[in-house]
């Protein structure tokens, strides 16, 4: 699903950057499809910490925890 969502819907482009949401087995994957089409810039995005050492295996390049910030994470 989340391979799948990445390559054949959102379809990023070499040097793109792609915000995941939630880096659970189907974010994973959605980041791995990003790192294969290319995007050379992937934002995982979590309120587990602990998630993030784990999601770098799958391209996810920079980490983002939205309890660390007090506006909302788009901005």
């Amino acid at each position: 699903t989340g391979l799948g969502a990445a390559l054949n819907v959102a379809k990023p482009k070499k040097g793109h950057t792609v915000a995941v949401f939630g880096l659970g087995a189907v974010g994973l994957a959605a980041a791995e499809g990003a790192r294969l089409s290319g995007a050379s810039r992937i934002i995982g995005v979590d309120l587990n910490p602990s998630r993030f050492n784990e999601a770098k295996k799958f391209g996810v390049t920079e980490f983002v925890n939205p309890k660390d910030h007090d506006k909302p994470v788009q901005q």
